[in-house]
């Protein structure tokens, strides 16, 4: 799909120029009416929604202000993609700049998407500083030189991303929704079977180990280390890896597979300690971390509903209360090994085993449908901006 975009009447403008960032701070949250907390574990990377906060209540040393129209951008590890729309008040981490518009030169609907733009990501990490934690800054930011269309055309292509935004919310729901619905097949079964321990499932834990490496990910030809943030939500994030400094540090024998099923050892959030994935396939240039392990089930235990036993609710309670740590939370392998799954019997695991394969099957199609809505995000941001 072409836009057949005439840009001869496009103005050069740097964001500075028609972009606020709003630095205002708020010092009790509580008594100004906000009750939520953005964090940048809430942004997910390419989603302009917001589905995910934390409460004031549960405390907070947040103290800048977020109100609904903003576009909030994640200056730390610029190159997660972290861009969302703010759809509500909230305080959130000083690691997120709010961006308003000046409504007289860019809409504040066209603004998203020019933060999601290849070359604003492009000047973003090049103007990034830091080894383990590479941050942007407002004063580089500023100096971001692209072409502005007229206030007209930016409302026609504003109208036609969102449109595509849309799209991808209602199959990203459904997608979720078919997760949920497997999840609920898998506690129909376990919640009238006896419960057993995790090591009865897993055979052993592989631990790997953390290397020095770089903060960016590994390229082509060259190797890289996993990082927490590798085990996604329901999902292995390849690109979420520190490339390697001496590519004599790399372990073939800690190489990530296909079928691995992965856990976190630490995180800062208690909700994201020994969250799993399933690994879809072969990744030879990636190893493991010190943080990520790989849980090896014994026979007559399929990867898929040990996922399962590790996502469900009584699992996931167990994780809560058995954490250390008062910062960074973290869990032992023990504890790990003696978290509650059901005993369930090789028939019975059999059966459940194909009809999880089964949702995962149309959750496949849902997701091809997905990657072809991104596809087409991709190309139109690409035309209008720029960039691959």
């Amino acid at each position: 799909m072409s836009l057949s975009l005439d840009k001869s009447n496009w103005q050069r403008v740097t964001l500075g120029h028609v972009v606020r960032n709003v630095n205002e701070t708020v010092k009790d949250a509580a008594a100004g009416g906000i009750d939520r907390v953005i964090a940048m574990e809430h942004l997910d990377p390419g989603e302009l929604k917001i589905s995910r906060w934390g409460g004031v209540a549960d405390g907070t040393t947040f103290t800048r202000r977020v109100r609904p129209g903003q576009t909030l951008f994640g200056k730390r590890r610029a190159y997660q993609r972290k861009v969302a729309c703010a759809e509500f008040d909230a305080v959130c981490s000083g690691d997120i700049y709010t961006f308003e518009a000046d409504e007289t030169r860019v809409l504040g609907e066209f603004l998203p998407f020019l933060v999601q733009s290849e070359p604003f990501f492009d000047h973003a990490l090049g103007t990034s500083a830091g080894s383990l934690s590479p941050r942007t800054n407002w004063r580089d930011l500023a100096n971001f030189v692209f072409e502005l269309p007229p206030l007209q055309e930016q409302k026609r292509m504003a109208d036609l991303l969102w449109a595509i935004e849309v799209s991808r919310e209602s199959v990203a729901e459904l997608a979720s929704e078919l997760t949920s619905t497997s999840m609920r097949e898998f506690e129909s079964i376990a919640v009238s079977a006896p419960q057993t321990r995790l090591s009865a499932w897993v055979e052993r834990i592989d631990a790997g180990r953390s290397p020095r490496a770089a903060a960016e990910p590994a390229g082509q030809g060259e190797f890289g280390v996993l990082k927490v943030s590798a085990v996604g939500r329901d999902v292995f994030v390849p690109t979420e890896n520190k490339r390697l400094l001496d590519p004599a540090d790399f372990r073939p024998g800690d190489i990530v597979r296909r079928g691995d099923v992965l856990v976190t050892r630490a995180n800062a959030v208690v909700d994201n300690v020994a969250r799993p994935c399933l690994v879809a396939r072969d990744f030879p240039n990636l190893m493991l971390s010190d943080k990520t392990l790989r849980l090896v089930p014994r026979a007559q235990h399929p990867g898929r509903v040990l996922l399962a036993a590790l996502t469900s609710a009584p699992y996931r309670a167990y994780v809560r209360e058995a954490v250390n740590g008062t910062e960074a939370k973290n869990i032992s392998q023990a504890k790990i090994l003696a978290g509650p799954v059901p005993d369930l019997s090789g028939t019975a695991i059999a059966q459940l085993d194909a009809t999880l394969l089964s949702f995962d099957a149309g959750l496949a199609s849902v997701e091809s449908e997905l990657d072809a809505l991104d596809a087409l995000k991709r190309s139109t941001l690409a035309e209008i901006f720029g960039g691959n």
